[in-house]
């Protein structure tokens, strides 16, 4: 398969999704950055993977990073969950939970949309829970 030069980012390269969507377009030849929280040295198997939380402050970072480079693709398959009932949820909690899932998301979608408005080309794919009932 002929990959061109196309750039994918993975956000929540750690998790199981991520991980498995990292691997399986690295062996099909695309270049591929993951970015994650936090990353074993086991998942530390390419220099173009980064920790780098996606919160509200890390956008900025990102952005800089990204500004001389192409990208593709975002994979944003960053996020968190608390088990439980939602009532019981501390304010604590809440906020996290969307700064992972609702902040840190727009955050890195206008990181990226400068760079892809540049090559006039680009695709945002969005992960939501697989646990939502």
């Amino acid at each position: 398969m002929n990959t061109g030069n196309r750039k994918i980012l993975v956000l929540g390269a750690s998790g199981l999704i991520g991980r498995f969507v990292t691997d399986d377009l690295r062996a099909r030849g695309f270049p591929v950055v993951g970015v994650a929280r936090k990353l074993s040295a086991s998942q530390k198997s390419s220099p173009l993977d980064l920790e780098l939380p996606v919160m509200s402050m890390e956008a900025p970072m990102l952005a800089r990073l990204l500004r001389d480079h192409r990208i593709d693709v975002v994979v944003n398959n960053a996020g968190a969950s608390f088990k439980g009932y939602f009532e019981e949820m501390s304010p604590r909690q809440v906020e996290q939970q969307l700064a992972t899932n609702l902040v840190g998301p727009m955050n890195v979608t206008r990181a990226v949309l400068p760079v892809m408005r540049r090559q006039r080309s680009g695709h945002l794919i969005a992960i939501s829970s697989g646990a939502g009932l």
